[in-house]
């Protein structure tokens, strides 16, 4: 759903993998494309003991917060597990092109990422769905358009959490450093996809 819809709001079951808009799994969870350059990020608790021990670490240090609060926390704490101190937001782009060329079409764990210190827009908000999911926020992860320059380039992912009565979703983007704004303060940027493909198809023509 996530890979066409570009929107998932239930807790990520074990095995399941961002891949990309629209790059799509065979039966054994490989990239149906095998000539697909970029890699897998696999949400695995099971057979990830490094997600499980951050998550177990949040827990611990963040599940008594108010909802407001939690998410919050949780958002800082998906950016600094994933942005080491002082780099640039170039850099970790560097980082992230190189670590693509090494393991395209690989299925890797989000824990390596946690293990690596470092992680892009994709993996920081993964993980934050993942957290607030696990500490009882009602999250949803999104993909679609980080540029204002750019709205419908589907380029960003992101988080956005509904708060109990909440008469709509805050983003919550830990890449951008955005700790719970809504849609309409941030336009044209996080354009969700749903919205950028609605806008990119074509109109039909008059009967």
């Amino acid at each position: 759903r996530y890979s066409t819809q570009h929107e998932i709001s239930v807790r990520l079951p074990d095995g399941f993998q961002v891949g990309g808009a629209h790059n799509n799994f065979d039966a054994q969870g490989n990239f149906e494309n095998p000539y697909i350059n970029r890699n897998a990020v696999v949400v695995d608790r099971a057979n990830d003991p490094i997600l499980r021990q951050v998550i177990e670490d949040a827990r611990q240090r963040f599940g008594h917060l108010p909802p407001r609060e939690r998410a919050e926390a949780l958002n800082g704490y998906a950016r600094q597990l994933m942005r080491p101190e002082g780099m640039s937001g170039r850099q970790l782009d560097a980082w992230y092109d190189n670590f693509v060329q090494q393991h395209a079409g690989e299925r890797v764990h989000l824990g390596q990422f946690i293990r690596e210190g470092r992680g892009v827009c994709s993996q920081q908000a993964t993980l934050m769905h993942v957290l607030a999911s696990e500490l009882g926020l009602n999250s949803t992860l999104v993909r679609g358009g980080g540029d204002p320059r750019n709205p419908n380039q589907m380029n960003h992912a992101w988080t956005h959490i509904t708060f109990d009565g909440a008469r709509e979703p805050l983003v919550f983007d830990p890449r951008h450093q955005i700790n719970g704004r809504p849609y309409g303060e941030l336009a044209p940027s996080h354009r969700r996809g749903s919205i950028i493909e609605n806008l990119q198809r074509p109109a039909e023509a008059p009967v």
